[in-house]
């Protein structure tokens, strides 16, 4: 898997939830909450949806 800079996302969308697709990347839907992002991709196929954090928020993930 690729890193991808979520910078751009942070100053346009602020924290949330953003769904995009996956042949062009581009940003389809955005929310502040993931059940409103369902409902604005109803219907709509070949989404990745990400999460978006706070701006200078820090976060831990243990993977195991």
């Amino acid at each position: 898997m690729k890193p991808n800079d979520i910078s751009l996302l942070i100053k346009k969308y602020g924290p949330g939830y953003v769904a995009k697709s996956k042949k062009t990347g581009k940003v389809v839907a955005f929310a502040k909450r993931i059940d409103l992002l369902f409902q604005k991709t109803k219907g709509k196929a070949n989404l990745i949806i990400s999460w978006v954090p706070g701006k200078n928020a820090r976060y831990v993930f243990r993977i195991s």
